[in-house]
């Protein structure tokens, strides 16, 4: 499922601009979801075996109740909306081409830096605002049904890719979409091709597990879902 789910509830929790200089930090769960807009920097996020990356001028959606590794790089700042929802979605970072993003991020800080009358209503309609945004780029001119089909399709990339029975094809035929389409969908939201975005969690899988020193490389070869031939 991703962050873009129309039906899931929000209630914003606060509003908060930082900046720093370290190199890496280990941080642990938070009950708080977080939508954070990079004004400068880059950073790499690692979460149990998986990783992903966002720079300056991306939006980066942080999944409650997850502890995860951060690596920087160069100054970061930020702007994070941190909120409660009853969604359930994975790490994902946007890279939105519509400048709006940013000064929208500034309006949601200024106004719940202010707290002035009805200041929380205001930092929802702009929240609201955001979220329209990213999900017009993400799924431009697609309704909702193909959306949900979008997602499901990839909870079970997400949930079978080391299984030896997990497809690529599988995984489009669960989207309802043609193959070409499905492609041009994930292309876009990932910035890889899904054959590629499967190699590569394979592959970050594997170092950890090769890491651990339990584990062969025969062994951690059919655990990543690769061929043991």
């Amino acid at each position: 499922m991703s962050i873009l789910n129309k039906d899931m509830s929000i209630k914003i929790c606060g509003v908060m601009s930082a900046s720093w200089k370290r190199e890496s930090a280990k941080v642990s769960g938070r009950p708080f979801h977080a939508l954070v807009f990079r004004k400068n920097g880059s950073a790499q996020f690692t979460a149990n075996e998986n990783k992903s990356r966002t720079y300056k001028c991306d939006v980066f959606y942080m999944p409650a109740n997850l502890s995860y590794r951060a690596d920087y790089t160069g100054e970061s700042e930020i702007i994070a909306i941190h909120f409660y929802s009853d969604i359930n979605a994975p790490m994902e970072n946007f890279t939105p081409a519509n400048p709006q993003i940013s000064v929208l991020f500034e309006k949601i800080s200024a106004v719940w830096l202010r707290r002035g009358e009805g200041y929380y209503f205001k930092a929802l309609s702009i929240f609201s605002e955001i979220l329209e945004i990213l999900a017009s780029e993400f799924f431009p001119a697609v309704g909702d049904k193909t959306a949900l089909a979008f997602s499901e399709a990839v909870d079970y990339m997400e949930k079978n890719y080391t299984s030896p029975d997990f497809s690529i094809d599988k995984m489009v035929a669960l989207s309802f979409m043609s193959n070409t389409y499905f492609r041009k969908l994930f292309t876009l939201k990932y910035g890889l091709t899904p054959a590629k975005y499967v190699l590569l969690k394979r592959l970050t899988l594997a170092e950890k597990l090769l890491s651990s020193g339990n584990y062969t490389i025969s062994e951690v070869s059919v655990m990543c879902g690769f061929s043991d031939t």
